[in-house]
């Protein structure tokens, strides 16, 4: 699971190109006001991500921690990667 990703010093090379090119002060795995997927019960479940911060991220007006997310199983960009993922 991708979590947000603050830029520092030992910042890679190519993350560092990507978010000068974007203007962003860190990278965040998902977009705001787009679609991800999450695992509730062993199903994936569509979820709308409102806003997503360094240490947490808003799905369908709810605020998770990065722990939180983890436990439930992660989420994730596409329903195909969501079902990879219960294995």
């Amino acid at each position: 699971m991708t979590r947000s990703v603050l830029i520092t010093k030992e910042t890679d090379e190519v993350v560092l190109k990507s978010a000068a090119k974007t203007g962003r002060a860190f990278i965040v795995p998902f977009k705001p006001n787009s679609y991800v997927w999450i695992i509730v019960n062993q199903k994936p479940v569509k979820t709308l991500c409102m806003d997503v911060g360094l240490y947490s991220i808003q799905l369908n007006g709810r605020w998770y921690n990065w722990e939180e997310i983890e436990s439930l199983g992660g989420v994730y960009e596409s329903e195909f990667a969501a079902l990879g993922s219960l294995g």
